[in-house]
Order: C-alpha cells, then structure tokens, then sequence
C-alpha cells in the first residue's frame, strides 16, 4: 500500500508540474488527463490478495492501484503514462488504458467499458474449468 501511495503522490506532483491552470491537459510533462486514486489502496492490495497469479483484472479508469497490486512492470507502466516507446503500449494508450498480459491486467479510460471483456475472460474461464476469475 505504501508503495502505491508513493507511486500516486509522485505522479501527481509530476502532473502538475508546468501546468497553468492545473486542468490544461496539454502543458506538462504527462499527455492527457490524469485520473489518481490516493487512498484507494487497500481496495486493490485487498482484492489481488484473494486473487491467483492467472486471474484477470479489468480495471476502472482510475487503474494505477490495481496495476502496481496486481504485478504491473512499474518501469513499463511509467513510461506508458509518459508516452515512451517503452511502455506497455508502446506508448500509444496512457495510463487509462493500461494493457499487461504477462500479468492478466487491463484497463478502460471508459467508465464501465471493462465489464464487456470481463464477462467474456469470465464465461470463457468457466468454459476451460479450472477455478481462475
């Protein structure tokens, strides 16, 4: 949880940084909206707690918790965010839209866009057996 506070509270303060105002979404050195979760910690370390290693997580569009809980490269996930080349997506997605498969992990900018795939891993884990979510 402390590493994802501190993971949240260092991307805020790089959000802002040569933003005036705060809502210009162009100005800085982060492309695009930012969407934190500070405080929501125990949620998402609560929930991959009672998670396998091979289940899926499809997460809101506020999915950085999520992501460093369930195993996201932080590394990749940063320079995602940042529109790198090295990131997740190459750069192509920010950070609502967060796509790892090495650990099972993706995410809509879209409120409500995840259930439609997460319906589909669901009926398709149930159709292979083996208990995965």
């Amino acid at each position: 949880m402390c590493l994802i506070r501190r993971y949240e509270d260092r991307m805020a303060e790089i959000y802002t940084e040569g933003k005036s105002p705060l809502f210009s979404i162009a100005a800085g050195p982060v492309p695009g909206e930012m969407h934190l979760a500070a405080g929501q910690e125990p949620v998402a370390v609560g929930v991959m707690a009672h998670l396998r290693p091979d289940d899926a997580v499809t997460a809101p569009h506020r999915p950085h918790h999520f992501a460093i809980a369930k195993g996201v490269d932080l590394r990749r996930m940063t320079a995602e965010i940042f529109g790198r080349t090295t990131g997740l997506s190459h750069g192509k997605g920010g950070h609502m839209h967060l796509f790892d498969p090495s650990v099972h992990f993706s995410c809509s900018g879209i409120v409500g866009a995840g259930f439609p795939p997460a319906v589909g891993a669901a009926l398709a884990f149930k159709r292979q057996g083996g208990g995965r979510v």
